[in-house]
């Protein structure tokens, strides 16, 4: 997958058009300018897929209580 939106990036940055390689790679076009945005600001490294699984909630436990 990562390989995928490498080459796809690659083809933006030469000078492709973003609707034909969004359109190659079956992705919308934000898509192409979030990865490209990516791979600017983290290189490939930011091209890996992100989880959107949200955090797990920390819990407060109430202090014990000692008799």
């Amino acid at each position: 997958m990562t390989e995928n939106r490498y080459r796809a990036v690659l083809e933006v940055l030469i000078g492709g058009p973003v609707t034909e390689v969004a359109r190659r790679y079956g992705v919308p076009r934000q898509t192409i300018y979030v990865w490209c945005r990516r791979y600017r600001q983290d290189g490939v490294e930011g091209l890996q897929g992100k989880s959107r699984r949200p955090a797990p909630a920390r819990l407060a436990w109430p202090p014990t209580s000692r008799r």
